[in-house]
């Protein structure tokens, strides 16, 4: 299957400078500098906190609450029993054993599991079979007690064909164990270290992001100085919080930003790779792969069309029959299932919520808008990908959840590199009075955003669940007390 690259028709952007001109070198130096500057202060910042008041204090490397114990349990057995059976893990972790991480040892979590038996074909969520927003207490000496209440006869627990399985898609813990491994880690008994270790891979993972993102923007056509700007917008945003954690958004970010740059560098099959592989991680960004496929064959390039939508497909079509071995569905994804938002201000929630929206954190996304919403192109372009986000955007104002118990608009951050690139795309393309309006707009939503996101950066995990107005409303507080 060829992924050499096509030549495209004319279009109406400039090209980025070549590599050997004499502006490139200076700007990929500059630029490699700047990166390394932030990986070193991302690095510092890893085991500190600043809080009102007390100033940096040090806190453990540790996951905090949310998914991450459920996706460090699941990277925990990969690397210990080289399976994807989780319930004698979770019952290791009631007993005492850190494999959620240090803090949850001892903690009878709830368990974010598909609970299969593959004799009678019979699933359920975890979730729906114990009533686990209302855990009894249980102080060790009543061998009878139930922390949760199991709520129907469903899949007993004394079945010998019973099984709990993740609800999460394994993808992103096979990736971490992945880098883990070469390490050599033990993690039976050094679990502390795989713990710290699989938090290290974010803090790669949002670095590789931030060089993605420049060599997206300069696919773009973009100059030197917007290609640097693009990469700040997408540091000074809630992206750069998760280098703190272990969450699947920066290898999902990072994913998406390659898969767009192979598109647009008319790479068919290699986009096709990367964007199933953010699909692999969570299943609605199949939504973009399937609009740039539509999109090659709307512009009759059928050639492109087929190299990119065999690849897809064939992961898609192995996605499907993984899951269905595994929990005997064909998606995988989260541990509540699908909730509908309620009336038209739940549909409103993922845009304006003030802790966990879009436009409240990054309001400069809108800035982004005219660029993806140019006429087709006659060759690869960031606008093939506009359909696609149409129909996730869709879905994320139909979904009654925001990615709680996290920083900032956790769902929406995978897309931001893309939206970042566009937006400097936009205002390149402006002309006369409009191009510094539209770059003095910029520079103001963009300095919101770095307000919003700093508590993030700076105060994981105090900032989680704080409004986008957070700093805001402690500088007012000082200054009225």
């Amino acid at each position: 299957m060829s992924d050499a690259p096509q030549s495209p028709g004319p279009e109406p952007r400039s090209q980025p400078p070549a590599a050997s001109s004499p502006a490139a070198a200076p700007a990929a130096l500059a630029a490699m500098l700047a990166l390394a500057a932030v990986a070193l202060g991302l690095w510092l910042l890893r085991d500190r906190a600043w809080l009102p008041g007390r100033g940096f204090a040090e806190r453990p490397v540790a996951v905090v609450s949310g998914d991450e114990p459920h996706y460090l349990l699941l990277v925990h057995s990969l690397l210990q029993d080289r399976d994807l059976e989780l319930a004698a893990d979770y019952d290791a972790v009631a007993a005492g054993a850190p494999r959620a991480g240090a803090a949850f040892a001892g903690v009878p979590l709830d368990h974010h599991t598909w609970v299969v038996d593959p004799a009678s074909g019979e699933r359920a969520l975890w979730s729906e079979l114990y009533d686990w927003r209302r855990p009894s207490r249980c102080d060790g000496h009543d061998p009878g007690c139930r922390v949760y209440r199991k709520l129907d006869e469903r899949l007993a627990e004394t079945s010998p064909t019973r099984r709990e399985r993740p609800v999460h898609p394994p993808a992103y813990a096979f990736a971490v164990a992945a880098c883990l491994a070469p390490l050599g880690l033990d993690a039976a008994d050094d679990a502390g270290a795989v713990e710290r270790a699989a938090i290290a891979t974010s803090w790669l993972f949002v670095l590789a992001t931030l060089a993605a993102t420049w060599l997206l923007a300069g696919a773009a056509g973009l100059s030197p100085a917007s290609r640097l700007a693009a990469a700040a917008l997408v540091l000074l945003s809630p992206l750069t919080a998760y280098a703190r954690g272990l969450f699947a958004e920066p290898l999902t970010a990072l994913l998406l930003t390659l898969g767009l740059w192979a598109w647009r560098r008319a790479r068919p099959a290699t986009a096709a790779t990367l964007l199933a592989g953010a699909a692999w991680l969570k299943p609605p960004w199949a939504l973009l792969g399937l609009a740039l496929w539509a999109m090659a064959r709307r512009r009759g390039d059928a050639a492109s069309a087929r190299r990119f939508g065999l690849p897809f497909a064939a992961a898609g079509a192995a996605l499907l029959l993984g899951n269905l071995a595994l929990t005997g569905g064909p998606i995988v994804s989260g541990q509540l299932g699908w909730t509908w938002a309620e009336g038209p201000m739940g549909w409103a929630r993922t845009w304006i919520d003030g802790r966990h929206g879009l436009l409240p954190f990054v309001p400069w996304v809108v800035l982004a808008l005219p660029a993806l919403r140019s006429r087709p192109a006659r060759a690869p372009s960031l606008s093939d990908a506009a359909p696609g986000m149409v129909a996730l955007a869709l879905l994320l104002s139909a979904f009654g959840s925001l990615g709680e118990i996290c920083v900032g608009p956790r769902l929406w951050l995978p897309l931001l590199p893309l939206l970042a690139v566009a937006a400097l795309v936009a205002a390149d393309k402006a002309e006369g009075p409009r191009r510094s309006m539209w770059r003095r707009w910029l520079w103001l939503c963009g300095g919101w955003a770095a307000l919003a996101a700093a508590p993030g950066v700076l105060s994981w995990p105090a900032a989680w669940e704080q409004p986008a107005y957070a700093l805001l409303q402690l500088a007012l507080r000082r200054w009225a007390g």
